[in-house]
């Protein structure tokens, strides 16, 4: 039996070397249905006391992982019963430097600082990661609103702080210590969505698959394919945005308008963010529709402050008038297809976003808008619900897929479907924004190196540089061939006639140098040269026989 369990070993770190390291993590809904989040352990065992689990708020959209401590937040009453975190309880916790390092982060409206510390961290399939930099936080301000005690950044090492020395991401982290493939997808399937089919919402409403698209057991997280859209940038997960849409009718904006000066997918915001240009005409459309289904719809719901609570606004509500709204839709460019994308539709339970109010008096399921105005695109929860979604950061892409298999039951009604990009726009790569055309990933300065090719001020000057040189070079070609013509011409034409001294030299046999004698032609044995009159005869052997 022992030999047999050693095999089996044997054969599970054979396939993990060769397939890499794969795990699936469940994910959390905060109950408000705002977030997600995954409980991680921090600190080293040895000591009476055991290590903190914490729920840390999974966030796409930064990339440090900072944890609440008793030196902040013991008796705040936003964590409630959740943990902190105790370096000097903890036997494997140390500071990174002496002194020890400070960050400061700020948000829209909230903000932390902290110190760096490294300890060990784990999760239940993970497993142990030791001596991981994170943050120790100790001030915060308007940060843990409920559900929370931390955050788990998972973007780029170049979106982590100190920017002078990038703490390395946990992801980052098993790619280099564990040979994990630098991919992973986060399946949110809607905190909330359970309640539009009848059902009560459970803990689990996602999953997290680190090392691969599809998790080591179990079925799939999606349904239909996955469809893949390039990573413009390489430190938020930055995407290209082609096109808006409600009801099928599109903004009459550029699509250049859309990712101004960025968009980004992130799963630490809620709602979807878009920049004022695109936002006012899009809330314009979408509240038209809405006061035409529910004439006395209140002006104020369609702000992302307030809170609907009527009847027509309950989740629980299947059959409300609100869900009978047209869906909205936003576009990216294809991977691999300049004049194709990808778009995704987002129906009405999802942009007309459930949440929980929790008061003195219980909960009451209410809906917000899903939407807010912001300085670019991001794409937070509402656009994510529903759909799984790969951040292949190996091969520069993002990848997406109608989210199922879901542990909260909850069934996605969003749809992905490709189609070619719109009359007005030739291609995708016409949409980076100005800030973008700069420092991406898709364009190159010399055509045929990547999907892009930016015509900047400086190509035109090295074009029209490089036509003059070619023209010149002709120039100078066909002079050089006209010469030699001409030389061989000049070569080959025929010359005047030989002079009179010229036919002396010249005989039948042609020139002869004086060091030689003449060949002997046939009529030479029947003719007697003559040399100054005299002339000899036939028999002139004889008279070399007697003058010798």
């Amino acid at each position: 039996m022992d030999a047999v369990a050693w095999l089996c070993w044997l054969a599970t770190c054979m396939t993990s070397w060769t397939l890499g390291f794969v795990a699936k993590e469940p994910l959390y809904g905060i109950s408000t249905g705002v977030s997600y989040t995954m409980a991680v352990t921090v600190g080293g065992t040895g000591s009476s006391r055991r290590p903190s689990t914490l729920q840390l708020l999974l966030d796409t959209g930064s990339s440090n992982m900072a944890v609440a401590t008793s030196a902040c937040c013991t008796n705040s009453q936003a964590l409630g019963p959740l943990a902190v975190f105790n370096c000097a309880a903890s036997p494997t916790c140390a500071s990174t430097t002496q002194p020890a390092t400070n960050i400061s982060v700020k948000y829209i409206a909230a903000s932390w600082m902290g110190h760096v510390v490294q300890d060990t961290v784990s999760t239940t399939h993970l497993g142990a990661v030791p001596e991981f930099p994170f943050v120790a936080i100790d001030v915060q301000q308007e940060f843990f609103k409920g559900g929370y005690n931390g955050i788990l950044g998972v973007a780029f090492d170049a979106l982590a702080q100190p920017r002078d020395n990038p703490m390395t991401t946990l992801v980052q982290t098993l790619v280099d210590r564990r040979q994990m493939e630098n991919v992973f997808g986060v399946l949110m399937c809607g905190i909330l969505q359970p309640f539009a089919r009848g059902l009560r919402p459970s803990n689990v409403s996602g999953a997290m698959v680190f090392g691969g698209v599809a998790p080591p057991t179990g079925p799939a997280l999606y349904r239909g394919p996955v469809v893949y859209t390039p990573l413009i940038q390489p430190k938020w997960y930055v995407v290209l945005v082609t096109e808006v849409a409600f009801n099928g009718t599109s903004l009459p904006l550029p699509c250049t308008a859309f990712n101004a000066p960025k968009a980004i997918v992130d799963s630490g915001t809620t709602n979807i963010v878009l920049p004022p240009p695109v936002y006012r005409p899009l809330m314009a459309m979408l509240r038209d529709a809405t006061l035409q289904a529910i004439p006395d719809f209140p002006s104020t719901y369609f702000s992302d402050r307030s809170v609907c609570c009527e009847a027509y606004c309950d989740p629980t509500n299947v059959n409300s008038t609100l869900m009978s709204l047209p869906s909205l839709s936003f576009s990216f460019a294809l991977m691999g297809q300049v004049n194709d994308q990808v778009t995704v539709t987002i129906p009405p339970t999802y942009y007309w976003r459930p949440i929980a109010v929790q008061s003195a008096v219980g909960t009451t399921m209410c809906r917000m808008i899903g939407l807010s105005e912001g300085s670019s695109t991001i794409l937070g929860n509402v656009f994510m619900d529903g759909l799984y979604t790969v951040h292949d950061r190996r091969n520069g892409q993002i990848g997406l897929a109608v989210a199922d298999n879901c542990d909260n039951l909850a069934i996605s009604t969003k749809t992905i479907s490709t189609s070619a990009m719109p009359s007005s726009t030739a291609s995708w790569c016409d949409c980076l924004s100005n800030a973008e055309l700069n420092d991406n990933l898709v364009t190159s300065k010399l055509p045929g190196q990547r999907a892009c090719f930016i015509w900047y001020w400086w190509t035109y000057v090295f074009v029209v540089s490089i036509i003059v040189i070619a023209v010149c070079c002709a120039i100078l070609l066909w002079m050089w061939l006209a010469k030699r013509r001409r030389n061989n011409y000049i070569r080959e034409a025929p010359g005047p006639p030989p002079s009179f001294l010229q036919h002396q030299l010249l005989d039948a046999e042609g020139l002869m140098t004086p060091k030689e004698p003449p060949p002997i032609s046939p009529c030479s044995e029947s003719r007697s040269p003559s040399f100054a009159g005299l002339s000899m005869s036939s028999t002139a052997p004889h008279v070399n026989e007697h003058i010798f």
